[in-house]
């Protein structure tokens, strides 16, 4: 049925277009000029939450989400998603202004993905990326941590960037200021929370660490 759906995008709106027709998805949108763009993309059981203006979501052609939330509270934020991406229990939650999340053609969310922006930053994600259960991405922490002795913030939020072809195993979390470069594989229930600009590494740890360099990957068991 996916591969059907895939082929054939005349299809896939008519299809999304009855679930949302019999509510099987599901809008709570309070706000001005707000956008949600779907070009021929498959969406079931998915809930869109948005409460502020000039919010745009875009589906640009061919996806698929399934049982997935898409929040945002702010205004002026982007969420856009590029060909045939499939996801599986997403959730992409936004919070304050000028937030921008990116993903490349033909990413794969296998299930209970976690993606956390605030502050005005920034998620870029390359294609062709694969990400496996329980991955978390928050470009803050959420609250405040104060320096003591001068009652300044300490702890503000930073962009999160995954190269093309970067594999998140499961259990996965990338903290703000995280960079993956592309055909890096970053190993179970690792942390990362620094910068890696070199391609073709396995990263592991916690915090991660590289393990091992001049490596690739495929989805497929060769």
């Amino acid at each position: 049925m996916k591969e059907f759906l895939k082929n054939n995008p005349f299809v896939s709106k008519i299809v999304s277009f009855f679930y949302t027709l019999l509510n099987f998805n599901r809008y709570k949108i309070k706000g001005k000029n707000n956008k949600i763009i779907r070009n021929n993309t498959y969406l079931k059981k998915c809930k869109f939450i948005i409460w502020g203006g000039n919010n745009t979501i875009l589906f640009t052609n061919l996806d698929q989400f399934n049982n997935c939330t898409f929040e945002i509270y702010g205004d002026n934020n982007i969420i856009n998603i590029g060909t045939k991406v499939y996801g599986k229990e997403v959730n992409i939650y936004i919070e304050d202004n000028n937030n921008k999340i990116e993903i490349g053609d033909k990413c794969i969310f296998a299930g209970k993905i976690h993606l956390a922006l605030t502050e005005g930053k920034n998620i870029v994600i390359g294609k062709k990326c694969l990400f496996s259960s329980n991955v978390v991405f928050r470009t803050g922490d959420s609250h405040s941590i104060i320096d003591f002795a001068n009652k300044k913030r300490i702890n503000y939020g930073k962009d999160i960037v995954l190269e093309d072809h970067v594999w998140l195993t499961n259990g996965v979390t990338l903290l703000k200021g995280s960079y993956i470069s592309e055909n890096s594989i970053v190993a179970t229930n690792s942390v990362v929370t620094k910068q890696f600009k070199t391609k073709n590494l396995i990263l592991g740890g916690s915090p991660a660490k590289v393990l091992k360099e001049n490596v690739t990957w495929d989805n497929k068991r060769l």
